[in-house]
């Protein structure tokens, strides 16, 4: 994967460990024990766990900004780390970049093709409310012109019925003179 950052008889120092996983991180590679020693070339997985979980520490802490004064090894480790990825990387962070454009690229397409979409469905539902809207409109109006007609024919039925019951009184009035007039 990479070449050792140290010789193979040197003791792993804190340096060692930090230059491995800055250089791992500024890759964008995950940075694990396994990762450091690869590219180490050797060493022992608990004194690079240690230093390793050093490193991530400093790191967290300087992630927002790096004050350079206080942080002056963590800088240099990061230039050799930088210096030895670019060596080999450039042109595969150079791809990268072309790739992940083009798939932005292609992402925007088909968000803008998507958007164009929505757009016209939109405007056809708009439509059809519109049109439910005008018959909702419609079906209302008849509505109130069928309850006016039926207050109309319930009003005429009312007086029908009265004239009814007229009748009938006047009908029985005059039933019971007739009896009267025939039995006398």
């Amino acid at each position: 994967m990479n070449q050792p950052v140290r010789q193979l008889s040197a003791r792993i120092t804190y340096d060692d460990v930090a230059t491995a996983a800055d250089s791992l991180w500024v890759k964008r590679i995950n940075v694990t024990e396994t990762a450091v020693l690869e590219i180490l070339g050797s060493g022992s997985p608990a004194t690079v766990r240690k230093h390793l979980a050093t490193w991530r520490d400093q790191v967290n802490s300087s992630e927002l900004g790096m004050d350079v004064t206080t942080q002056w090894p963590a800088f240099v480790r990061l230039v050799k780390a930088l210096k030895l990825g670019v060596e080999g990387d450039v042109s595969t962070v150079i791809s990268n970049l072309e790739l992940r454009l083009q798939e932005s690229d292609k992402h925007a397409d088909e968000v803008v093709s998507r958007s164009a979409q929505l757009a016209e469905e939109l405007e056809g539902l708009k439509l059809k409310h519109e049109s439910l809207v005008e018959d909702h409109e419609n079906l209302r109006q008849w509505q109130l012109s069928l309850e006016k007609h039926w207050k109309k024919q319930d009003q005429e039925m009312k007086k029908l019925v009265e004239q009814s019951e007229r009748l009938v009184r006047e009908n029985n009035v005059l039933s019971k003179r007739l009896i009267k007039r025939y039995d006398n």
